[in-house]
């Protein structure tokens, strides 16, 4: 390696590369359509429960380097495939130009470094605590696509897969704090044994629920995968739950023929979700109307079907408008745009 330059940088990148290409191919495996989504939650209880087993046992294995490596590059791909197969969900769900872009860019971040190893070895490997973060935000982004898929709402499914996400976190947490490392214990303080063993489910309890609530608090922030926009349009009314005269943009002689315009959306849900939405009305950024409608049923692979009606858009209604889909919780699931023209 020494004297071939390209042997170094075929070691040191080749299985980068190798990665990148398996992650693709299970990313094309899964992506076959709703009915492999059971088989997805179950690969990633599988790949988490190999992942967390992987990471107790490392720390026992200092006199055997090999396979030490070999348990890491297990973690990192289990970290890769996973989040590779998360991706498409994320993109689907994720409005840009919006708060939960951040996090879809914090996602492509982690993808990013899983994949190539001499930078997972540099941040991951060398600085344990950023090995816990990953671990607890991957954890976080699976369960907050897995929950849904269960039927659990996004408005309750964030918080938990950021609670449950924490106490992955607690037997970390308990080693940094100034008493995990151990209690005093003996004939100055009988108790400390029975007190050091109460600290981690306590420490996971408060820090899942503190979690919970934080989540709670910023979940605007997060896609509410997997419900996505499939189709969006203004139109003139709806015919067979199908948009009649679809328009992305009309003119004020047309608006007042019309005597009145729909906001179409067709938004996609997992089978068994029930989730309530609202349609925002915004003319220049400023809301001008909410309409609460019913909750969306999922399980139609083109998307539930559901409209607002608005009878006229104002004395003055050149501009730019658009309506934003809210789930009940304040979560974006997408925004249709249209133009008013004089």
């Amino acid at each position: 390696m020494a004297r071939h330059h390209g042997l170094h940088r075929l070691a040191r990148w080749g299985m980068s590369v190798l990665s990148l290409v398996g992650g693709v191919i299970t990313l094309v495996l899964f992506r076959r359509g709703p009915e492999y989504f059971p088989w997805l939650l179950g690969s990633l209880l599988l790949c988490w429960l190999a992942a967390v087993a992987f990471v107790q046992l490392r720390p026992r294995l200092e006199g055997r380097p090999w396979l030490r490596l070999a348990i890491d590059w297990s973690v990192q791909g289990l970290y890769q495939d996973v989040l590779i197969v998360l991706l498409p969900f994320y993109y689907a769900s994720t409005t840009f130009l919006s708060g939960n872009g951040v996090f879809f860019l914090l996602l492509v971040a982690a993808a990013i470094l899983t994949t190539f190893d001499p930078w997972y070895q540099a941040i991951i490997l060398r600085w344990p605590l950023a090995g816990h973060l990953l671990f607890a935000f991957s954890f976080f982004a699976s369960l907050n696509v897995a929950l849904p898929l269960v039927g659990l709402r996004s408005g309750w499914g964030s918080p938990l897969a950021g609670g449950l996400a924490f106490m992955t976190l607690t037997p970390a947490v308990y080693r940094i704090l100034p008493g995990g490392r151990g209690l005093p214990m003996g004939r100055d303080f009988p108790a400390g044994r029975a007190l050091r063993g109460m600290l981690p489910p306590i420490l996971a309890v408060a820090g899942g629920l503190f979690a919970f609530w934080g989540i709670s608090e910023i979940r605007a922030w997060i896609p509410p995968t997997p419900l996505h926009l499939a189709r969006g349009t203004l139109a003139r009314n709806v015919s067979a739950l199908e948009p009649v005269e679809p328009r992305s943009a009309i003119s004020v002689e047309e608006l007042r023929a019309w005597n009145g315009v729909v906001c179409f959306t067709a938004i996609y849900a997992p089978p068994g979700l029930q989730e309530p939405i609202s349609h925002i009305w915004r003319k220049d950024g400023v809301v001008v109307a909410t309409a609460r409608l019913s909750p969306i049923q999922g399980g139609r692979a083109q998307g539930y079907r559901t409209y607002s009606r608005r009878p006229d858009l104002g004395p003055n209604p050149v501009g730019q408008w658009s309506v934003e889909i809210l789930t009940a919780h304040g979560q974006l699931i997408g925004r249709t745009r249209f133009a008013v023209t004089g």
